[in-house]
């Protein structure tokens, strides 16, 4: 041809390859515009620049809080890489940083081209509609891709915004509340994740009946309502939960947990509910769950499926600001007494989500009728929530003990009750009763531990706002996005014994996201004053 003729001259200018080079890079573009580095006006024989491959992304306020906290050895390659996709995706490890991305791979650069760019030739007969063409899908492209983005920062995990000078004030001022009692008692079930399933009981008490010299139970009472932060430490020095009572000065807390409270007294009587939502194992009261759930036998994770009658009332209490400023105050608490455990959590609900926008995306969802994953509230690493609807909600002594058996929920107490007679919360693995002012937020593992409420007396109210996550959910990701059954029977047989084993060993894998008192001290170099022994 006359073009090839031109470069005929140079013997180092191989016309054929440069051409097709040509035509992939302009290929790729129309995919994703950051691989287009030729103008397609740009001679065949100009080199392109190569792209620098670090990125740019600074570490976000989570990351520096998550960077001072240790993995433990166990969580570093305690468990086989093939057998569980959260830690495939987080190297094999629970790692303590997030997943920020530290570089951006490029195609390889094409051979050198030669320097002398011989002159354009024009052809007059060409149209300009092929280069409008494609910049049309150039443009089609980045319109899918801007929508794509934007629903995925939207359903994503977006990191709590740490505040470490505001971290650090609210560590120093805590009195520790101990107990005897150790983690390593948790009973999580042989195949792991949730806990060994408890007997239902239907008794309640009032404080006197737990705590005195007339009780018979002779359980410790802390007083919490001065205190801004009482973490709740084991026999081995580990934080297990911790009354994170509420924000610190705050001026407007009141009215946040006055609404809630007044938006759930509302609600109960726009709601119609189930006899097992009125009257359940944890307490004689109505009651609806709300976000992504599995177990019962579903073949997959699933939003949880409410009333037609029933839905607006619950999306306006979702979507009111005082129930996600609530929720992000308890995330607050996690992520900054318990890091590894609030991201290890966090990781698992963000993979739930990517995984279902996925099998949507390529047509393979088992049911693409049902409601996409997505989370209550943005920043939270809770799948579900439970609204408690009162009058009265007082729970008899139970264990939730479908969630994860390490895992910890955030309960938040509301209502206009006299927290120092009534509505405490009762540990009764510690031994300890807990004021529970209306507006607090305390945070336990409520899978492993037997908790309740104490009487509160009549024309009080007291109604409550939990967040949790179901165990099953862990283990639809550990099993690689399968059921247990399908996970096993597709796996070599040599590997049974080994999967069995890490199943075997992971509370003691959960409690290695735990963080200890001494451990806080000394990344946050901060004085923590002891409280007593129980």
């Amino acid at each position: 041809s006359t073009v090839e003729a031109l470069y005929s001259s140079d013997p180092g200018f191989d016309f054929t390859r440069n051409l097709f080079d040509k035509i992939h890079k302009n290929a790729k573009a129309i995919i994703d515009p950051e691989h287009y580095d030729i103008s397609p006006l740009t001679p065949l024989s100009e080199s392109p620049s190569p792209q620098a491959a670090t990125s740019s992304w600074p570490k976000s306020p989570s990351q520096h809080t998550l960077d001072s906290f240790p993995a433990t050895p166990l969580a570093k390659g305690s468990a086989p890489a093939h057998h569980s996709t959260l830690l495939q995706d987080r190297g094999s490890s629970c790692d303590t940083t997030l997943n920020i991305p530290t570089g951006t791979d490029q195609p390889p650069l094409p051979p050198p081209l030669p320097t002398q760019a011989p002159a354009v030739i024009r052809d007059d007969s060409a149209t300009s509609a092929e280069p409008l063409s494609r910049l049309a899908k150039r443009k089609a492209a980045d319109k899918a891709r801007s929508k794509e983005n934007a629903k995925k920062k939207k359903n994503a995990h977006s990191s709590y915004p740490s505040n470490t000078t505001l971290e650090n004030k609210h560590l120093k001022s805590a009195e520790p509340t101990n107990s005897s009692y150790t983690a390593k008692s948790f009973p999580i079930t042989k195949m792991g994740f949730p806990s060994v399933r408890a007997k239902k009981r239907s008794s309640v008490y009032y404080l006197e009946d737990l705590v005195g010299p007339k009780s018979k139970f002779n359980f410790g009472l802390r007083r919490l309502s001065d205190k801004p932060a009482a973490p709740i430490i084991d026999g081995e020095g580990r934080v297990v939960g911790v009354y994170a009572g509420v924000p610190k000065n705050d001026e407007t807390w009141d009215d946040v947990h006055h609404r809630a409270a007044s938006l759930l007294e509302d609600a109960r009587g726009h709601l119609t509910f189930e006899k097992k939502e009125t009257n359940g194992r944890r307490g004689k009261f109505p009651a609806i769950n709300v976000g992504i759930s599995h177990g019962g036998g579903q073949p997959h994770p699933k939003v949880l499926q409410q009333a037609d009658g029933n839905k607006k009332v619950l999306e306006e209490l979702v979507h009111d600001r005082a129930f996600e400023r609530i929720s992000g105050f308890a995330t607050g608490a996690f992520s900054t007494w318990a890091p590894r455990l609030y991201q290890y959590q966090n990781d698992c609900l963000s993979q739930l989500i990517e995984k279902d926008q996925q099998l949507r995306r390529e047509g393979k969802h088992p049911s693409p009728g049902d409601e996409e994953l997505r989370r209550n509230w943005p920043k939270t690493p809770w799948a579900a929530a439970a609204f408690n609807f009162g009058p009265q909600t007082v729970c008899y002594p139970h264990a939730d003990y479908g969630n994860l058996a390490f895992g910890w929920c955030c309960i938040t107490a509301l209502g206009d009750y006299d927290y120092t007679k009534g509505g405490h919360l009762v540990l009764w693995d510690f031994k300890l009763v807990l004021e529970f002012p209306p507006g607090a937020t305390i945070l336990i593992p409520s899978s492993a531990i037997h908790h309740s409420n104490t009487r509160i007396f009549r024309g009080e109210k007291r109604y409550s706002f939990t967040q949790y996550s179901s165990g099953g959910l862990f283990r639809w990701v550990h099993n690689d996005f399968m059921t247990a059954e399908k996970y096993r029977s597709a796996m070599p047989e040599d590997e049974l014994p080994s999967a069995l084993d890490e199943l075997a060993r992971q509370l003691e894998f959960g409690l290695s996201l735990y963080s200890t008192v001494d451990e806080i001290k000394k990344v946050r170099n901060i004085s923590i004053v002891e409280g007593d022994t129980k």
